[in-house]
């Protein structure tokens, strides 16, 4: 089968939870900061959160959807700019 087995090209799950992919407006807050972001898939357990300028954000941060009033405290598990994923703190 070549240098590839079939198994290590498939991905495997790890989430938590299943995700649905989105398109909403959010804001990632840290200190005294916060930066505009769109939230591309979310589950229970976490997001991943497209930033388009590029910036780097620390790994604590708190995810807020405009127009939802919840808050998201959550930690960033990796990153491959433009691209992090957010594991939710309260999950």
């Amino acid at each position: 089968m070549g240098l590839f087995s079939r198994r290590s090209v498939e991905r495997v799950e790890r989430r938590g939870s299943p995700r649905t992919s989105v398109r909403l407006t959010a804001m990632l807050l840290f200190g005294s900061s916060s930066v505009g972001c769109t939230v591309r898939n979310i589950s229970e357990t976490g997001a991943a959160v497209l930033l388009p300028d590029g910036r780097d954000v620390p790994d604590d941060v708190t995810l807020v959807i405009v127009g939802k009033p919840q808050r998201y405290p959550a930690q960033v598990v990796w990153r491959v700019s433009p691209l992090i994923a957010l594991r939710f703190k309260t999950a």
